[in-house]
């Protein structure tokens, strides 16, 4: 079975056996770390042996040479590079347009500590939590139902829409029911939370800005709002909600 050169390396590293060994092996580990190519001569002055060490090094460690070792160091950074390896463009370091517009948006987010925080405690304290969402943004919201579930919360989420009345139906006051409103099919949404409301002391809303005067008597909200609405597109706006809700489920882990 192959195994890892990285692995061989770093157990002879950590082994008090041979000391030359453990010095060879340490010194191919920071080659292979910061992308140096791997040279006997420059490995014996290194290491302080001589050349015929580091094949005795190589064959008792089950290598032909140590010229095998140098080319399973070259084969294993090219198919597993290293986080010290990867070549970055200097150019790819400085922000476009575009990232310094979505990180605005996610800066609006960060800034509803409060919000987000009650609705982390809501979920941890009712015994069900039942998730509605416009259609722009069912996928999504379904993939937080299942890593919601995943965390062993009973979230409750179905993406056909004549089934949520049955969520309804079902339902418990101190249950609690989280509406999710954007772009322009809102409502159905809307029709939903007008019966949540009645039934449950628990209606949270994530919405825009621009949707929020639809549900003004719900426990509260959570804006996901954009400084530029202009330049918002549906695939931005689920990628900042995503940034919410993946948020939500790291601070329940």
């Amino acid at each position: 079975m192959f195994k890892s050169i990285k692995e061989n390396l770093t157990i002879i590293s950590n082994s008090v056996e041979n000391p030359s060994y453990t010095l060879i092996a340490k010194y191919l580990l920071n080659c292979m770390e910061n992308g140096v190519p791997v040279k006997s001569k420059e490995c014996a002055i290194n290491c302080f042996v001589s050349e015929s060490v580091l094949t005795a090094f190589a064959k008792k460690y089950g290598y032909d040479g140590f010229r095998e070792i140098a080319l399973r160091i070259k084969v294993e950074n090219e198919y597993y590079p290293t986080q010290n390896n990867l070549k970055v463009n200097p150019q790819a370091l400085k922000l476009s347009n575009y990232r310094k517009f979505f990180d605005q948006n996610l800066d609006m987010i960060d800034a509803q500590v409060q919000g987000i925080e009650k609705l982390k405690e809501l979920i941890e304290k009712v015994s069900n939590t039942y998730l509605i969402a416009s259609y722009e943004q069912n996928d999504i919201v379904e993939l937080f139902a299942s890593e919601l579930q995943f965390l062993g919360f009973n979230a409750f989420f179905n993406s056909q829409r004549k089934s949520n009345s049955a969520w309804l139906t079902k339902a418990k006051k101190e249950d609690l029911f989280v509406f999710f409103a954007f772009g322009l099919d809102n409502q159905y949404v809307v029709n939903f939370y007008q019966i949540a409301l009645q039934k449950c002391a628990n209606v949270v809303v994530v919405t825009s800005s621009s949707q929020k005067h639809k549900f003004l008597d719900a426990s509260f909200f959570v804006i996901v709002d954009y400084p530029d609405r202009e330049n918002v597109s549906i695939s931005m706006r689920s990628a900042v909600l995503g940034y919410l809700l993946g948020q939500l489920i790291y601070e329940l882990k």
